[in-house]
């Protein structure tokens, strides 16, 4: 869900007004404003308080704030998605927020599926789940070879460019994936697991995709623009499913 689409959605039973509209970036994670975490993750949407901002290094990419004092000077709202609520509704709409976005993560399964049916093409699925998470989104076999890459969002590792215009990781890259400490522990479940390399900076999630109870390949996360949330874990797990279903792999 959208910035524009939730506040659009309460506005229905709560008194809110935009202070500021920049990028309608997608919502996947709400948290509250804290001076000992980071308050500036993208799709995060924030709730708190004017006094909390005042003296802020910088201001969220999307928050919901509550004015508690005329005395505080404006926010500097440029470039950001910022809207108004009463004091005494603040709360109330984080929990609201939280069940909405709890809901469209329900839903991606759905969405991705009906996409599958229709298309029969792992491209557009990887694709489509990739604007969900916010990065990119790669499919591979189990032989490394790279069935499907996101081109909504594509690939930022200078590593896996590489790999993707060859089409396949090299002999070395897999024996040293296959050594790595978080690999040789996973359970064979499509649980999501956060995969480090010495030789990348960019963080990434993986999650083993199957068919009939045998492990076909897996899906690859990257971190970019948007760093990981606890809910890109989740979805994650939840798109695997649908990486084989319903849909006609490229043949080689």
């Amino acid at each position: 869900m959208k910035f524009t689409k939730f506040v659009e959605k309460i506005s229905e039973e709560y008194s809110i007004d935009i202070l500021s509209q920049g990028e309608d970036l997608e919502i996947q994670d709400v948290a509250l404003i804290d001076n000992k975490h980071d308050n500036t993750i993208r799709n995060t949407l924030y709730f708190g308080y004017d006094k909390q901002l005042e003296n802020a290094g910088s201001i969220p990419c999307q928050c919901i704030i509550a004015r508690t004092d005329s005395a505080v000077p404006p926010l500097p709202t440029v470039g950001s998605n910022i809207a108004l609520v009463e004091d005494d509704s603040l709360f109330t709409i984080f929990n609201d927020a939280k069940t909405l976005i709890e809901a469209t993560h329900k839903g991606i399964f759905e969405e991705l599926t009906a996409i599958a049916d229709k298309t029969h093409n792992i491209e557009a699925v990887i694709d489509a789940a990739s604007v969900r998470l916010g990065n990119s989104l790669l499919f591979c076999d189990m032989n490394f070879k790279i069935i499907a890459t996101s081109a909504s969002i594509p690939v930022l590792d200078p590593l896996w460019i590489e790999n993707t215009k060859k089409g396949y990781c090299c002999y070395e890259f897999i024996n040293e994936v296959k050594e790595l400490k978080s690999i040789r522990n996973a359970s064979q479940t499509t649980a999501a697991i956060e995969v480090t390399c010495n030789k990348s900076p960019f963080r990434k999630l993986s999650s083993k995709v199957f068919h009939n109870q045998t492990q076909i390949g897996f899906l690859l996360m990257i971190e970019g623009e948007n760093s990981f949330l606890p809910s890109h874990f989740e979805m994650l797990s939840t798109i695997s499913p649908v990486s084989y279903t319903h849909l006609t792999l490229p043949t080689t």
